[in-house]
């Protein structure tokens, strides 16, 4: 039917003098959503979108054989546990796959309470899940530096916990707050004094030899 795009304007005057007509039509790509077509047929269409064979569909042996539907669509139909994806993120965790960064705050309860942000911990891992090749993205880069700062604190056994800052307003930043001292770890290739104690250093630098 794509390739014919012409057929939809006969359709739809076919249809308009003579309401009984009726038309099958058939295609491999979602023809109302390409931009060579003018018409909608708004009113005069019922669409049956056909998707490719979903996984419970394959491991049937024959069209005869009871379709059964998958864990994931069962959850979705009668809810999913309440806690399930705070147990899902747990068992990443535990298993050394992502890291949970509390953010600060002073009050020790709030710490525990307020939204922590997900590292993984291995970056390879989570570029190869996202199917990135080339540069990493800010946030890819972030989590590089997050998860190997925190990996070198642990092998070494200091007494050292990490958070991360972020204003009322939702803004992640730290030059806004009053701190003794501060590194500020990026990308460029030399280290800058950025003044009020802050010093900007390569991450190369800072976390190689």
């Amino acid at each position: 039917m794509q390739k014919t795009l012409r057929l939809i304007e006969s359709i739809k005057a076919v249809h308009d003098e003579h309401g009984e007509t009726r038309y099958i039509l058939l295609g491999s790509s979602q023809i109302l959503r390409m931009e060579q077509v003018r018409e909608s047929l708004a009113g005069r269409v019922v669409l049956l979108e056909l998707y490719p064979l979903t996984l419970p569909e394959m491991l049937t042996d024959s069209w005869d054989e009871l379709l059964l539907e998958s864990r994931w669509i069962e959850w979705l139909r009668v809810g999913m546990p309440g806690d399930f994806w705070q147990r899902f993120v747990r068992y990443l965790e535990m298993s050394y796959q992502v890291l949970m960064l509390r953010p600060w705050f002073r009050n020790l309860r709030k710490r525990l309470s307020k939204a922590s942000k997900i590292h993984f911990l291995d970056p390879g891992v989570e570029r190869a899940l996202l199917n990135r090749r080339g540069v990493p993205t800010g946030h890819e880069f972030v989590t590089a530096v997050v998860s190997e700062v925190y990996k070198q604190i642990k092998n070494s056994r200091l007494p050292v916990e990490c958070y991360h800052l972020r204003t009322v307003d939702g803004r992640e930043e730290i030059l806004d707050k009053p701190l003794l001292g501060a590194l500020v770890i990026s990308n460029d290739g030399s280290i800058q004094d950025l003044g009020e104690g802050i010093m900007e250093v390569p991450v190369v630098w800072a976390l190689g030899r």
